[in-house]
């Protein structure tokens, strides 16, 4: 998906995967999977990851994923003015 981050106006057009198997699979498949071939995983595997930072992240990033996806339904149920612009914030913070 494209956009233009939110304070740009004419450059900057930014892309953003918003497939949620994408996003997990470049994630935590594809930088592991000589380990995962190796040895089956067990439940615990996974209990044990989704407790990182790593994969708080990861979890924020699909369901920004999922939003994006049902905007309009979002929008209805919360009662936002349709005209309202559906962007990104980015926080870069001051040299000192």
């Amino acid at each position: 998906m494209s956009f233009v981050p939110y304070g740009h106006q004419e450059k900057g057009i930014s892309y953003k995967t918003i497939d949620e198997y994408t996003l997990f699979y470049l994630h935590w498949v594809e930088p592991n999977i000589s380990s995962l071939r190796k040895k089956p995983q067990t439940s615990s595997y996974w209990l044990s990851k989704s407790t990182t930072s790593s994969w708080k992240s990861w979890a924020g990033y699909a369901f920004e994923a999922v939003c994006y996806k049902h905007v309009s339904n979002i929008r209805k149920a919360l009662q936002i003015d349709p005209g309202a612009e559906v962007g990104s914030w980015r926080y870069t913070p001051k040299k000192r």
